[in-house]
């Protein structure tokens, strides 16, 4: 675990975990009781998983994270690596069942929350049945706020569903649209970043209306004066910076893309961010070695099939 770490976080440990690995699959699995065993031939299939993954070889990487969910389903390296693996292939039926352990795993992120919504809609859209999944999404959290009118993950499924699956139900008899539902989530838990977030996200959708780039950054420059913001908050307020109307802000981007990168080494997406402010500067070399740092880290999170174009 902490030679996979290691490769997560950028260390250059590539050779020792070639070695390792090597010398694991020789000596076979432990003299161990069954689920000893199962774990670690486990954490032999992550490690198979990020050293294909770092090497491009992606199915070679899906092939070992799915073999490492058979020997521990609780196995969040190989569900985290599925989930986006199966959404960059646009398998979001695929998806959906990581997003699902994910959440059952880690329970307090809502970011697994966040990507299960936008597997869904993205598998309804696939299916031309948008408006089943979206009316069976409602019902459901509809049903828990009649019990529960202030649970604040009810509120943040129901905005976010409203938002991805760009429905508006505000005209419907006891509908709201999606900002309602989510400023009760921030009302309720006023400290939990991904309200926020999920916020900026109805704020960015409305950008092709042209309106609420100026909301969205307010919001997020907000978020961000607090010195304990997340290392996601930072990201996507840089990613927001960057689609400022009228030009990039790149000066600030840049600042939150390191900031999120001092707080979160291992977070791809901010190479990714790099990589593009260096492309509109003309920096193609140094854009180049932001992107292949990024795919390095993680080859299936968004941003890495446009990375991997960049890169040839």
């Amino acid at each position: 675990r902490c030679i996979i770490d290691s490769l997560y976080t950028g260390e250059q440990a590539d050779e020792l975990a070639e070695d390792f690995l090597t010398r694991a699959e020789k000596a076979g699995r432990p003299s161990a009781p069954y689920e000893v065993k199962e774990r670690f031939c486990a954490r032999l299939c992550e490690l198979k998983g990020v050293l294909a993954s770092r090497s491009d070889k992606l199915e070679d990487a899906i092939a070992a994270f799915e073999e490492a969910v058979g020997h521990d389903p609780r196995s969040l390296v190989a569900r985290k690596a599925l989930a986006n693996g199966r959404m960059a292939r646009q398998q979001p039926a695929r998806a959906v069942i990581h997003f699902e352990n994910l959440q059952r795993l880690e329970p307090k992120n809502l970011g697994w929350r966040r990507g299960m919504l936008r597997a869904l809609a993205a598998e309804a859209k696939a299916k031309n049945q948008v408006d089943a999944y979206f009316a069976s999404i409602l019902l459901e959290k509809r049903q828990i706020l009649l019990e529960d009118p202030t649970n604040p993950v009810a509120l943040f499924d129901l905005g976010t569903a409203l938002t991805v699956f760009e429905r508006d139900v505000s005209a419907e008899q006891g509908g709201c649209g999606a900002i309602h539902y989510l400023k009760l989530a921030l009302q309720k838990d006023a400290d939990n970043p991904w309200y926020l977030l999920a916020i900026k996200d109805f704020l960015v959708s409305s950008l092709s209306k042209g309106s609420g780039w100026e909301q969205a950054a307010q919001l997020m420059e907000k978020a961000v004066a607090n010195e304990s913001a997340a290392a996601q908050i930072h990201l996507e307020y840089a990613e927001l910076l960057m689609k400022k109307p009228g030009g990039c802000d790149s000066e600030c981007a840049r600042k939150h893309f390191e900031l999120a990168l001092g707080k979160n080494p291992a977070l791809a997406q901010v190479h990714f961010g790099l990589g593009k402010l260096a492309v509109v500067e003309d920096s193609m070399d140094e854009a180049r070695k932001h992107f292949h740092k990024g795919l390095r880290l993680a080859p299936f999170v968004k941003g890495a099939q446009e990375a991997r174009k960049m890169v040839g």
